[in-house]
């Protein structure tokens, strides 16, 4: 499955798991589920994944 068009990822703390929500090839609303194994490592790269490039880390509500 692919999600042409990314339109949502939302992160549910009390499952566990990543959503992401979009449109497909076809123009089709498609919502995929990922289950986190580790919630504290994941967090922790995707922090990492969004410093600057002077190393320093984003305000979450920069972000939104």
């Amino acid at each position: 499955m692919r999600i042409r068009e990314l339109q949502e990822i939302r992160y549910q703390d009390g499952l566990s798991e990543l959503r992401m929500a979009g449109l497909d090839s076809f123009e089709r609303y498609t919502c995929v589920y990922i289950s986190i194994g580790d919630p504290e490592r994941f967090l922790s790269a995707i922090k990492n994944a969004l410093r600057s490039a002077d190393g320093k880390p984003f305000a979450l509500d920069a972000l939104d």
